[in-house]
């Protein structure tokens, strides 16, 4: 039921009831007190955690920094393993591209002066700043567990260190040379040869030629660790020693371009190694199965890792950096690891810890210092609130007196559009709108009259007297409303109350139209109303006032004091016509809207002699609009202007490009004929596109004359006067005198289809196609009928002297481009029958 305005809702506030608690000198003020201190505890708890998670944040920043100074420092120490193998690689292709080891034979007897001593200077090269063991020349069918025919001995390299070194046995003891030359074999270390062999057949699987080498780019592959001999200690000794290194090996080509072998360098794992960072650094090549590395004491725990070439989670700082080595089987990688103690000793960290110190610090001076200001206000508190309640109490007695008059119609006490709308929003709810309420709409009639004849007191007294009559009839079934104006809303709440909703309405409409005295004036009021229903209409109160709004709407047109029921198809028609409405103001600024020509035709002949101009509205969704569709919405809106316009230039333009006797028809709606400026605008048109106007016929439809408009004559009588012509379309359907075609001279009557269509079904159709075309005749104007379906029909049109056909049995509307087809076929066709007999008489004459 509608609420009284003294029981609405007021907002919670310094008016509120809260403000009855605190009474003068207030005795929950040590309460208050000891909470202010929770909350400060509570404030300094939360800073404290905002500080750690600072902290944190800081923490993780100081981990990046130093994760990238250790990845940079790191990186600048493994340049030096990369230096050793460029070294090895360079000094490696230097001698794979010596013409002497290019044309080496078999066993090396062929190595020219000069190579040997390149060789041998290569290799001291590399003894001495790499730590090589050896340097060996390997044939490309190298076998190791093969006998080589020439020697009775296993096979070996072409050539090793041992026989490039210059007298190197005259320069070992007499006793020990004789142990070299005896125990020579034992020098051969089979698992390397073996090592060899594999690298020799695994180039040669892949690089047998000099041409599958791009450039420079000569390829280099290593092997896993292995046990070598020390030639270098050799030397000084004469004895072997054994250590571990790894076979590192290039190809080498014979003048001829195949594989001719490999130049292999064993490199002692003791150089790697110490080329390797101080600490905490491992060589490796999973491919291979190679690893070695320097002291790792700080890292044991991570060797799983290391061993992996991957990254320890558990460490601040792990990575492993690849070499720039082109191997072609396997990457060569360097992984740096760095203990967590060296990061805790670091700056960053010192500086998160500094900080974190700091922090709470400060929240331990700050929090004590606002515990003292809070007690120190809380007693100024005491004092101050006895002086405030007063203040409160007015405070509140104002708010109830403003919300009162901010919910409530001040002329007749009712609720106004904003307590309503909160109401509506109320209603709204899934579980109120299940159980079902309507929204009334409701307009008083005559109000406005009121106003202008008794005056704005008797306007008001009407309202009032409404509103009470308004509020009985709805006897409590909800709310009852003035939204604004002459308009009410009631809504009536509750599922009996909606089953009986038409009685309500009708009550509320007896109520209404009783009489009423106004002053000494009596008269009978009525109103209107529009009812959307919850859940059938919908379930937002938004929505259902809307709906109701639109059938009082409905209402209202079917005259005084009805009551309309929202009506969901009549919605949609008026929703989709407003739909249409929007796309085509698109439509205009976009031209959607296309020209299609029908064609016109001789009664006599049969033969083209022109096109009508029917416009089309291509719509991106619906398609291929008929004028039927929308001409009316665009006559309505004053959108048939710009419509018109963009026909008539398009079809002056196109017709340009037919025969020249072709003549074009183009309608104007009556708002294209009624604007001053019509002549101006053709004008124009035709100067623009060259259409001679001798070749425009513009069609107008007899309502043009309806209206009484001033200049519709004066404007047909200008545009004649340019040499356009003109033809009154839809003849006979309308209102209009035949005697406008004494004052108004056209040069055209067309018989509206209607009548053709029923030439042969009805008798009348006959005689008043004859007295049409036999009062063209009278007045020199030519006829043409529409709507021409069947042969028949078009030979029954000839004989009563219809000059000019038009309909689907001469053809349909049709798009430009089969327009022009058409016409340039007809004029073809005119132009042989009209040479054929200038033919015939010249051969008559010959």
């Amino acid at each position: 039921m509608s609420p009284h305005p003294s029981t609405l809702t007021r907002p919670q506030g310094l008016g509120g009831p809260a403000a009855h608690a605190a009474q003068p000198g207030g005795r929950g003020t040590g309460r208050e007190t000891a909470l202010g201190l929770l909350l400060i505890a509570a404030v300094a708890a939360l800073l404290v955690m905002l500080v750690m998670a600072e902290v944190e944040r800081r923490k993780e920043r100081a981990v990046i920094n130093y994760a990238q100074s250790s990845a940079e420092e790191a990186r600048l120490a493994v340049q030096g393993v990369n230096r050793l193998f460029h070294e090895v690689y360079q000094d490696l292709r230097t001698l794979a591209a010596l013409p002497g080891v290019r044309a080496v034979d078999r066993h090396g007897k062929l190595l020219v002066r000069d190579s040997r001593e390149t060789f041998q200077q290569i290799y001291n090269n590399l003894a001495s700043a790499v730590d090589v063991s050896e340097v060996y020349l390997i044939p490309r069918d190298f076998d190791p567990e093969r006998t080589d025919p020439a020697t009775g001995k296993p096979e070996e390299p072409i050539v090793m260190f041992d026989e490039l070194i210059v007298d190197s046995a005259s320069r070992a003891k007499p006793e020990e040379r004789e142990m070299l030359v005896a125990d020579a074999h034992e020098e051969i270390e089979i698992h390397e040869y073996r090592e060899f062999a594999q690298q020799v057949r695994w180039m040669a699987q892949h690089y047998p030629r000099r041409e599958t080498i791009e450039g420079m780019n000569v390829p280099f592959i290593g092997s896993k660790s292995l046990v070598t001999c020390d030639n270098r200690h050799f030397m000084h000794t004469g004895l072997d020693a054994d250590r571990s290194g790894v076979l590192l090996s290039v190809p080498f080509y014979g003048p001829d371009g195949n594989l001719k072998g490999l130049v292999a360098a064993v490199v002692l794992n003791r150089a790697l190694a110490a080329s390797l960072p101080a600490r905490n650094a491992v060589l490796l090549n999973k491919v291979y199965g190679f690893l070695v590395h320097a002291n790792m004491a700080d890292v044991e725990g991570s060797r799983v890792f290391f061993e992996n070439g991957t990254a320890d989670p558990a460490l601040k700082f792990s990575a492993s950096f690849d070499l720039d080595i082109a191997d072609a089987r396997g990457t060569w990688s360097v992984w740096v690891g760095r203990p967590n103690s060296d990061f805790f000793e670091s700056y960053e960290a010192r500086a998160v810890r500094t900080f974190m110190y700091i922090g709470l610090a400060v929240i331990a001076v700050l929090s004590s210092l606002a515990a003292a200001i809070w007690v120190n206000f809380q007693r100024s508190q005491r004092t101050s609130s006895r002086l405030a309640h007063d203040l409160e109490e007015k405070v509140r007695q104002r708010t109830e007196d403003i919300t009162r008059l901010a919910m409530t119609d001040s002329l007749t006490s009712l609720p106004n559009r904003a307590m309503m709308q909160q109401h509506l929003e109320h209603l709204s709810q899934p579980s109120l709108a299940c159980a079902g309420y309507a929204v009334l709409c409701i307009d008083l009639d005559r109000l406005k009259l009121i106003n202008d004849t008794l005056g704005h007191r008797a306007g008001d007294t009407y309202l009032m007297t409404m509103a009470d009559r308004m509020r009985e009839a709805a006897d409590g079934c909800g709310m009852v409303a003035r939204w604004g104006g002459d308009e009410f809303i009631i809504t009536v709440e509750g599922r009996r109350a909606c089953d009986n909703l038409t009685q309500v309405a009708q009550n509320i409409c007896q109520a209404l139209g009783k009489p009423i005295q106004l002053g000494d004036h009596f008269m009978v009021p009525s109103g209107s109303i529009g009812i959307a229903q919850a859940p059938s209409d919908g379930t937002d109160g938004t929505v259902l006032l809307a709906r109701a709004d639109r059938a009082l709407y409905r209402a209202k047109a079917a005259g005084r004091g009805r009551v309309m029921h929202f009506d969901a198809a009549l919605d949609e028609r008026h929703t989709d016509r407003a739909q249409l409405e929007l796309d085509m103001r698109h439509a205009v600024e976009h031209r959607e809207f296309v020209v299609h020509y029908q064609p016109v035709v001789s009664a006599a002949s049969a033969e083209l002699v022109g096109f009508e101009a029917l416009v089309r509205w291509n719509h991106p969704i619906r398609g291929l609009l008929p004028p039927g569709e929308f001409i009316t919405i665009a006559e309505e809106t004053g959108l048939i202007a710009d419509i018109g316009e963009l026909v008539l230039s398009q079809a002056c333009q196109d017709a340009l490009t037919w025969p020249d006797s072709f003549g074009l028809a183009v309608n104007l709606s009556p708002v294209q004929v009624y604007n001053p400026n019509l002549c101006t605008r053709v004008a124009a048109i035709l100067s623009a596109t060259g259409l001679p106007p001798r070749r425009l016929e513009l069609e107008i439809t007899e309502s043009v004359f309806l209206t009484q408009a001033v200049g519709v004559i004066e404007r047909i009588v200008q545009l004649r006067a340019m040499g356009i012509r003109f033809a009154l379309d839809d003849f006979g359907t309308g209102y209009c005198s035949i005697g406008y075609l004494n004052k108004v001279a056209v040069d055209r009557i067309k018989i509206d289809r209607s009548f053709v269509a029923d030439l042969s079904s009805t008798e009348t159709a006959l005689p008043i196609i004859k007295a049409v075309a036999q009062l063209a005749s009278g007045l020199n104007m030519q006829v043409t009928a529409e709507g021409v379906e069947t042969h028949e029909q078009a030979e029954k049109l000839q004989a009563l002297g219809i000059s000019h056909l038009q309909g689907y049995h001469f053809g349909k509307p049709m798009p430009y481009a089969v327009a022009s087809v058409l016409a340039r076929a007809a004029a073809a066709v005119s132009s042989a029958a009209a040479e054929a007999p200038e033919l015939a008489a010249g051969r008559t004459r010959h």
